[in-house]
């Protein structure tokens, strides 16, 4: 075997673990559906919502009380989370709460869960900022 072949395997494999790390479930994130979150959100007076968008897409529509955390700055701001309650998050489609669901994990949080589908199944009510 040539070393362009060794080459090309390593990368192939490196790229097929990354995709499949992006689209399996993190173990211990639970998935709710919006119905679900709707309820929780009746019931649940101390839920924190986390929303892991770009500011420009939270203020063009978010689950009301939902607080914006943009993925990238999650890591350096996660001690505006508590840790002794309901954490949900959600983005557009789940990709992105998915990764913060990981970073949580690795932080330690362990009453997570997130919106399955994202924003894009949400069918509950809408607040905009201005």
């Amino acid at each position: 075997m040539d070393i362009v072949r060794i080459i090309s395997t390593v990368i192939y494999i490196l790229i097929v673990l990354f995709i499949l790390r992006q689209i399996l479930p993190v173990k211990g994130l639970k998935n709710l559906s919006s119905d679900d979150l709707k309820e929780k959100i009746k019931k649940d007076k101390n839920l924190v919502l986390i929303d892991v968008r770009k500011p420009a897409e939270y203020s063009q529509g978010h689950i009301q009380n939902a607080i914006n955390i943009p993925l990238p700055q999650l890591r350096r701001r996660v001690k505006e989370i508590p840790r002794d309650k309901e954490i949900l998050i959600y983005c557009r489609n789940g990709m992105r709460s998915r990764q913060a669901g990981r970073i949580l994990k690795g932080k330690g949080f362990s009453n997570i869960a997130q919106l399955r589908g994202g924003l894009l199944w949400w069918e509950g009510k809408m607040e905009k900022t201005l």
